[in-house]
């Protein structure tokens, strides 16, 4: 009972993105579908859902994936400047200004990029490596984002088309934001 709910929530999840399932032949066993039970190139039959042999090309199905139309990325919701260059877009006094992106719930869709003043609590003080929940955990001028340092910690934002300034020993490097990098 599990194992028929889990193949056919697979099947329906894979069925739900646009794509199709399309049964291939087998080029190794002269056409033999070891998925059904026939016999495979080691010569016994398959059993217990594997084909025999465990090889590429041997039969069953394969999904293929609709591709995505070229839509274009909705515009960005932009309300103050992560960076801080630009004085006409500060954000008042007791509110940080955070750089995020919307990720889309639909498949194809793109990502929307936001700049948005957030009220700055106590929890609004991380630096440099330390590890934050979200954004608005980091300071001002910080980011939180996943890397390769163990978690999500913050991180110094840094435009990505200007010199960086990132503290001696760090570089600035890419992030999911358009236009934004981070110091790592």
């Amino acid at each position: 009972m599990v194992r028929w709910l889990i193949s056919s929530g697979l099947v329906g999840l894979c069925l739900a993105c646009g794509g199709s399932i399309e049964a291939g032949q087998d080029q190794d066993t002269g056409g033999a579908n070891p998925w059904s039970g026939g016999s495979g190139p080691s010569g016994g039959a398959a059993s217990g859902g594997q084909p025999s042999g465990g090889l590429t090309g041997t039969g069953g199905t394969q999904f293929v994936e609709e591709p995505c139309p070229d839509l274009p990325a909705p515009d960005p919701l932009v309300s103050c400047d992560p960076l801080g260059l630009e004085p006409s877009l500060a954000c008042p006094a007791e509110y940080g200004c955070y750089a995020t992106l919307n990720y889309p719930t639909e498949r194809c869709a793109h990502s929307q990029f936001v700049s948005e003043c957030r009220y700055l609590d106590a929890t609004s003080v991380g630096e440099q490596g330390e590890p934050c929940a979200g954004p608005s955990d980091c300071k001002p001028g910080f980011m939180c984002v996943v890397g390769a340092g163990g978690g999500a910690r913050c991180a110094t934002l840094c435009p990505l088309d200007a010199a960086d300034d990132c503290p001696d020993g760090l570089i600035c490097g890419e992030t999911d934001v358009p236009g934004y990098g981070v110091c790592y």
